[in-house]
């Protein structure tokens, strides 16, 4: 799979490869080790990245070979005409052997949640737009309940950065439209704010018509448009020794934990 970056943007104009863009965290004015983005940059390098997106795809994209073709950080996707588009973590383009699209919409978190609700992020919009502060918030609700999730109601709980989320992914209009929610836990992960998100989805998924295809997969159906929705995990504190069923020799492994599947690295 091939790394692309934004050249058009300052923060990425100097970076060309994965190596890169982990040194540049080196630059920031605060420790970065253990949070989401550094995380993901790290778990980006890994030599056997592929082979865990791709298992990460067996319960959805089982039928045929998946290829994996391009990824960007930070990629942006336009789902409306307002400014702010939807940013993606990480952004993986892809197809099936039998030539269906693939888009993979990463959020990472460590012990980030997903912040505010719809109902409050709405209201304090309203009100500021009442004082004469220029505010577009009200009306991309307002759009995204019409074409998304018609059954929402303005008054719902439901966090506002999922739904900014989906519909980021939704609008790629790719043959399988995937968006994944992945938790690093590193030493800065809080086990309470992954609770916190844990039940925040769980309450998006039972305000929507979907179906569970394994654990963890979910199949959605938000007004006609087809997303599947992946919870997954990935530790990187964990290491064991051990011996190869083909080698009588020890090799360190790294065990990364996903909702379904164990994946072991060779290192």
């Amino acid at each position: 799979m091939e790394f692309k970056f934004n050249k058009r943007s300052k923060k990425w104009r100097e970076i060309e490869t994965v190596k890169d863009w982990i040194d540049s965290f080196r630059k920031s004015s605060k420790s970065e080790d253990g949070r989401s983005a550094l995380s993901l940059a790290k778990f980006c390098d890994l030599k056997n990245f592929d082979d865990i997106i791709v298992t990460w795809l067996l319960p959805i994209v089982s039928q045929s070979q998946i290829k994996l073709e391009t990824a960007q950080p930070e990629k942006s996707s336009r789902f409306d005409n307002y400014s702010k588009q939807r940013i993606h973590d990480l952004a993986i383009y892809g197809e099936t052997g039998t030539g269906c699209s693939i888009f993979i919409g990463i959020e990472a978190k460590v012990a980030e949640t997903y912040n505010g609700t719809l109902s409050s992020i709405y209201q304090k919009a309203k009100n500021n737009k009442e004082k004469g502060i220029n505010t577009y918030i009200p009306q991309r609700i307002e759009q995204l309940i019409q074409v998304y999730f018609p059954k929402l109601s303005i008054d719902s709980k439901i966090r506002y950065q999922l739904l900014y989320a989906i519909a980021g992914t939704l609008c790629e209009q790719k043959d399988y439209n995937i968006l994944l929610f992945l938790t690093f836990k590193t030493d800065k992960y809080n086990s309470k704010a992954a609770e916190r998100n844990k039940k925040d989805l769980q309450e998006l998924l039972n305000d929507v018509d979907h179906e569970t295809i394994a654990e963890g997969y979910y199949k959605c159906n938000f007004n006609e448009h087809i997303l599947y929705i992946i919870k997954s995990s990935a530790t990187f504190l964990h290491t064991i020794t051990v011996i190869s069923p083909k080698s009588p020799f020890p090799f360190r492994i790294i065990y990364i934990g996903t909702s379904k599947y164990d994946i072991w690295k060779r290192t």
